[in-house]
């Protein structure tokens, strides 16, 4: 029998599209959404490793867009220095960014680094758990200034 797992799990949107979502949800500060979304990348992914190097390359393309747009580049000037191939996806970016400062972009990517490290690192904490930390840390603001 089908059930609503089995057909949330064939409807799924694939990793860059769902991490594009988590990306966002975090700069928004949406605890609750980014829990849903990270329980939907799991089902679909099991690879913490995945999901982390998927969420620094979403990070890494919106410090560039928050670069360029710092410097005041139109659209269509930093679609074509970020080889962006689809423009809902500068859209989005942009609007995002427009919520952040690109430092505050660095910052997320330096603690993805950190959290990549401790899970390779074979801590006691299982990644899961360890990618629900950063999560709640991130968003609520949790992380020392380093």
């Amino acid at each position: 029998p089908i059930d609503i797992n089995n057909i949330k799990y064939l409807v799924n949107r694939n990793l860059e599209d769902n991490t594009l979502k988590l990306a966002n949800t975090i700069t928004d500060k949406d605890l609750p959404k980014a829990f849903q979304l990270l329980d939907d990348i799991l089902t679909t992914t099991n690879a913490p490793q995945l999901i982390i190097a998927s969420l620094a390359g979403q990070f890494r393309y919106l410090y560039q867009v928050a670069y360029f747009n710092e410097l005041n580049y139109d659209f269509y000037k930093i679609k074509e220095l970020t080889k962006t191939t689809k423009d809902y996806r500068l859209q989005v970016s942009l609007k995002t960014v427009a919520k952040i400062p690109s430092i505050e972009l660095l910052k997320t990517l330096m603690l993805l680094s950190n959290v990549d490290a401790e899970i390779k690192s074979n801590d006691s904490i299982d990644a899961k758990r360890r990618l629900e930390i950063f999560l709640i840390k991130l968003i609520k603001g949790n992380y020392a200034s380093n």
